[in-house]
């Protein structure tokens, strides 16, 4: 027959478990230790429906019940309080004491207070976690006596931040307006509490298991209908978010757009920048248009970036890009007024405003100076002849000879006819001209 083997206090007077085995087969005996279970132990083995044989007992064994008491109060509690823990023993002197945190050693720290077995942490330090506490005692060195109680399970809660508010506003069946407006804290251990206050007096509450909530106001549009305020609390404080005024204003006034450009290589635009904006609107919806087809989000050769104040339009330039351009503004709750930016005509082969105007101001000096100095040679010879300002003349031809060479592809006539000048007999200064100046100079034309 199969052995049984009972757990049992040592008086027998209370078995705490009961295990069937085979022969040679070890029992374990799973518990949840109490304080009621401190004293000795024996395990008592018989063999099942069988009286002839006598039980066997083992030899005692005292268990140690060691407890941790948390004397701040509360297993759970939020951040910024002290923590303090209390190691009791039934039993035991000249005993030292361990704490451990999710089964690891509690590092030394001065914010940690150990005084014998009561464990103080101050705010601000404290770990949510398994905390146990371990009591020892030894006799002459030899034998060391040792008992760990069970975790207690501390859980630190997180303090609610300021919260913010935001309202997005929405057109109901019957043509009138509402806001929808959240409050919303970053940081926060759920549930949470948020409060919504006029200056004057209070709108409404909800307790939530998220870090936001949302309420429903109606508005008008173009009143200012005061300020609102967000409130929230998790703990035993209540934290205040920013006043924010309460006005929506409709689109209107003049919608205007500009541009900038992006230069490549040779002095080439490659890219364009379209600014739209609106004179006012709190909720302003921008969308553009190519030709009168509408340009959304990103496509082959452009991209939309809204921002709140104003709309980008960004575009690579090149034969799809070109057409007139314009955009228009609504508000984002109610498409019924739209309001439209004068149109702009765009096409790669155009001389742009901008860049026309620095040519202009940096090289068209320089050019007119060429043009004023006349190079003139002797008949049927290509010798220079200087003019009544040798020295200026001399500057001159050596600065922006060779840049009128290329203007005039390669070949300065003379006044005469009988002669030229060819900018080629020079191969070292003709590439180093060609490099410099061509892309400038085909620029200007």
């Amino acid at each position: 027959s199969e052995p049984l083997d009972q757990l049992a206090k040592c008086d027998r007077s209370k078995a705490l478990g009961f295990y069937s085995a085979l022969s040679g087969e070890m029992a374990n005996f799973p518990l949840y230790i109490t304080a009621s279970y401190e004293g000795y132990m024996v395990c008592v083995a018989s063999v099942q429906n069988n009286t002839v044989i006598q039980p066997t007992v083992s030899q005692r064994h005292h268990l140690r019940v060691v407890e941790v008491v948390v004397q701040s109060g509360s297993v759970e509690f939020y951040e910024g309080k002290p923590l303090s823990l209390r190691c009791n023993i039934a039993k035991g002197n000249h005993v030292s004491y361990q704490w451990l945190v999710d089964g690891n050693p509690l590092p030394l720290s001065p914010l940690h207070n150990q005084t014998q077995e009561q464990l103080f942490i101050y705010r601000y330090c404290i770990d949510s976690g398994e905390y146990t506490c371990v009591a020892t005692n030894q006799l002459n060195i030899t034998k060391v006596y040792s008992s760990r109680s069970t975790a207690k399970v501390i859980k630190v809660k997180e303090l609610v931040s300021e919260p913010d508010l935001l309202f997005l506003v929405l057109k109901e069946r019957g043509g009138t307006y509402f806001a929808l407006v959240t409050c919303q804290s970053l940081n926060g251990t759920p549930p949470i509490t948020f409060s919504l206050y006029s200056r004057s007096e209070f709108i409404s509450t909800e307790t939530v298991d998220e870090r936001f909530a949302t309420f429903s106001i109606p508005v008008v549009l173009d009143l200012h209908m005061g300020f609102l305020q967000c409130q929230a609390q998790n703990g035993d404080r209540v934290v205040y978010g920013q006043w924010t005024a309460m006005h929506v204003v409709s689109v209107g006034g003049a919608v205007t757009m500009h541009y900038d450009t992006d230069v490549g290589e040779n002095f080439s635009i490659v890219g364009l920048r379209f600014y739209c904006s609106v004179e006012r609107g709190t909720f302003p919806q921008y969308r553009w248009f190519l030709n009168g087809t509408v340009l959304e989000g990103r496509g082959e050769f452009y991209w939309v970036e809204n921002q709140p104040e104003q709309s980008i339009l960004l575009l690579s330039v090149g034969r799809s890009s070109a057409g007139t351009y314009h955009c228009e503004v609504s508000d984002s709750f109610d498409g019924t007024t739209v309001i439209s930016s004068e149109a702009r005509y765009i096409d790669k082969e155009d001389t742009n405003p901008f860049w026309q105007r620095y040519i202009e101001s940096r090289y068209k000096p320089m050019l007119a100076a060429v043009h004023r100095v006349q190079i003139q040679t002797h008949a049927g010879s290509s010798t220079l002849r200087p003019d009544s300002n040798p020295c200026w003349q001399r500057y001159i031809e050596a600065r922006y000879k060779p840049i009128l060479a290329v203007v005039h592809r390669g070949q300065i006539q003379t006044h005469s006819g009988s002669g030229t000048l060819r900018p080629d007999s020079n191969p070292f200064w003709q590439r180093y001209i060609e490099a410099r100046f061509k892309p400038m100079l085909a620029a200007v034309h």
